[in-house]
């Protein structure tokens, strides 16, 4: 086979590109359904379980088309939980064929493609969340999609298919918001369609009729995508009035989110903690591929390149300063982009060795020891086949509860990791659906129910409800209950505040 048919996508029943890429699905799905979620888990995990068996509204922004396709999920065999960990998996599985797709498209060979795809499915990050149930897998398949039909639209000359796009990218922002971090790289593959791979600048005037003619129409499309937000309010408005789309209206645009961007960093340091997390996942050697891969796209494919690192670049700017623990995960996309850039790399570097000994052009093929060596690496870390432990606190917590009963929470972060679970559990199971998530109360109303006799829990024992009642276990739960003896003072009215 030439080196040029061998960088063409090729049609036939058994081509090298489809057997390479049955091979990819099939060891990338073991690899998952090996390390796969068996049932609910902490935190974000358990809160999109819940709401997809209910059909809820989740944390902002919403996740609408996350947890629509989520529902779907929960009526396979076993455990909602379980099918929306497969979702993770299924949507992790198709983001590494896409990868596949857009390499070949930018012109990679079956290797190149099958190292740059093989070498996100092992990511640490990306890998840790295609087991358990999370919105980055479902986000990146939308975030990748849109950016290989622009490919796609720049070299077939299809105009529908840049239409396509802005209809995904909208809808992909109900899966994950990080998808509109690649705008930039969208923009300029909108812009710059059907126009000749070598630009120069009176070209980007010629056509600008034609050129804002499609970019409006790729963004109406896109604001039809977006139209999936108005399960929102279909969903969680009770009164349909101004204060509940003020709150939407935020929530939709980032909300509480929006604050933890710092305004004042030390650049240095955050520049070393945003370079530890990418050599975490890509290791050094990937890095060097990766840069040498994006540079030789941008050589040879000029247009098609920029839009690729532009995308990229857009998404590691605009989280750069997002003061988060799970940062890494924020920079999915433009780790994928630097996927992209290490099956490029192998094209280069197998083009360069074939050039001084043609029986080198295969040579490439060894780095797939890179997403061969992740496996190993990270394994025993992404694997939870054996994590049963929230499954476990939620059964205790029902058992606890044991028919009506208010759980008080104050929204802490320790608070989150049991409430989620505990959500799921009355989502799941009748058993302790009649007890109610209590949410941030004043002294007042807590006196007069404890008074009443009704059975009041808290998910931690805080030093304001200990200061003021008798907190005692009871199983993963905590009991509150009058004090025997206590003096009333005007402290009695203070809100107790969490610790």
């Amino acid at each position: 086979m030439s080196e040029e048919s061998e960088t063409e996508p090729q049609r036939g029943r058994f081509t090298p590109d489809r057997i390479a890429l049955a091979a990819l699905v099939l060891a990338t799905a073991v690899l998952y359904g090996l390390t796969l979620c068996p049932t609910v888990y902490w935190y974000d995990s358990a809160e999109f379980s819940a709401h997809a068996v209910t059909l809820g509204v989740p944390h902002p922004p919403g996740y609408p088309l996350y947890t629509m396709v989520a529902h779907v999920f929960t009526w396979l065999p076993g455990e909602p939980a379980l099918g929306v960990n497969r979702m993770s998996a299924v949507f992790g599985v198709g983001a590494v064929v896409v990868l596949y797709h857009l390499i070949r498209r930018l012109g990679g060979s079956v290797r190149a493609a099958v190292v740059g795809a093989a070498t996100l499915a092992t990511l640490r990050t990306f890998w840790a969340n295609a087991v358990v149930a999370e919105v980055y897998t479902p986000g990146l398949v939308m975030t990748l999609g849109a950016l290989l039909l622009l490919v796609v639209a720049h070299e077939r000359r299809w105009r529908r298919g840049v239409w396509l796009a802005g209809l995904v990218g909208g809808l992909g922002v109900g899966m994950h918001m990080s998808i509109t971090t690649f705008g930039l790289g969208y923009a300029w593959l909108v812009w710059t369609y059907d126009l000749p791979e070598r630009l120069r600048p009176a070209m980007l005037i010629e056509r600008i009729r034609s050129r804002l003619a499609l970019s409006t129409y790729s963004a109406l499309a896109a604001v039809g995508g977006l139209l999936v937000f108005l399960y929102v309010p279909l969903r969680k408005f009770e009164r349909w009035d101004a204060r509940e789309w003020t709150i939407f209206r935020k929530n939709s645009t980032g909300g509480a989110f929006k604050r933890k961007f710092l305004r004042e960093y030390d650049l240095g340091k955050r520049s070393e903690l945003v370079w530890d997390l990418v050599v975490d996942n890509l290791l050094v050697v990937g890095v060097a591929l990766a840069v040498l891969g994006l540079v030789a796209l941008v050589v040879r494919k000029p247009k098609t390149g920029a839009g690729v690192v532009l995308a990229g670049a857009g998404n590691a700017w605009w989280f750069f300063n997002y003061e988060v623990p799970d940062l890494d995960v924020f920079y999915l996309p433009s780790l994928a982009v630097g996927c992209v850039g290490v099956g490029l790399a192998v094209e280069e570097l197998s083009s360069r060795l074939g050039r001084l000994r043609p029986q080198l052009a295969h040579a490439g093929w060894v780095l797939l020891a890179l997403p061969l060596f992740l496996v190993s690496r990270n394994y025993g870390t992404v694997d939870l086949s054996a994590a049963t432990e929230a499954a476990e606190y939620g059964e205790a917590a029902c058992d606890a509860v044991q028919g009506p009963a208010r759980i008080i929470n104050y929204s802490s972060p320790v608070e989150w990791r049991y409430y989620s679970v505990f959500i799921y559990m009355q989502a799941t199971q009748s058993r302790c659906a009649e007890a109610t998530i209590w949410k941030k109360p004043r002294a007042r109303p807590i006196d007069r129910a404890v008074k009443s006799g009704e059975a009041i829990f808290a998910f931690r024992p805080v030093k304001g409800l200990q200061a003021r009642y008798t907190v005692t276990e009871a199983g993963p739960l905590w009991r509150i209950e009058p004090k025997t003896r206590r003096r009333h003072s005007r402290a009695d009215h203070v809100a107790p505040v969490p610790q």
